[in-house]
C-alpha cells in the first residue's frame, strides 16, 4: 500500500498517541503512562482523556497479530469516532 504525505503523518501522530498516552513497554522494561501534557500542551484535559481511550484501543490494534481482529478493531474505532475511512478486502486483495 502506498501513503501518501498526510496518511503518513496521520500514521505517525497515532503511533505517537500510543506510545506516549498508553503504558507500554521500552527495552523489556514497563513504564507507566505520562503526564497527558506531553503529548500536547496546548489541548485540554478533558479532549486529552478522550484520546488516551482511543489509544489504549489502538494499541490493542498495534498489538494484535491476527489482522482480521486488527482490521475489525480499527473499523469499529472509526465507527466510534464518526470517521469516513474503513478498511476493506474486494476482488481477493488482501487489506
Amino acid at each position: 500500500m502506498n501513503f501518501d504525505s498526510h496518511t503518513s503523518g496521520v500514521v505517525a501522530k497515532a503511533v505517537e498517541a500510543v506510545n506516549t498516552l498508553t503504558p507500554g513497554h521500552v527495552q523489556g522494561r514497563e513504564y507507566p503512562t505520562p503526564d497527558l501534557r506531553a503529548f500536547d500542551p496546548d489541548a485540554s484535559l478533558d479532549d486529552l482523556r478522550e484520546l488516551s481511550t482511543y489509544a489504549v484501543e489502538l494499541r490493542a490494534v498495534f498489538e494484535s497479530a491476527d489482522i482480521d481482529e486488527a482490521c475489525t478493531r480499527v473499523n469499529a474505532l472509526l465507527r466510534e469516532t464518526a470517521a469516513a475511512p474503513v478498511l476493506i478486502r474486494h476482488d481477493g486483495e488482501p487489506w
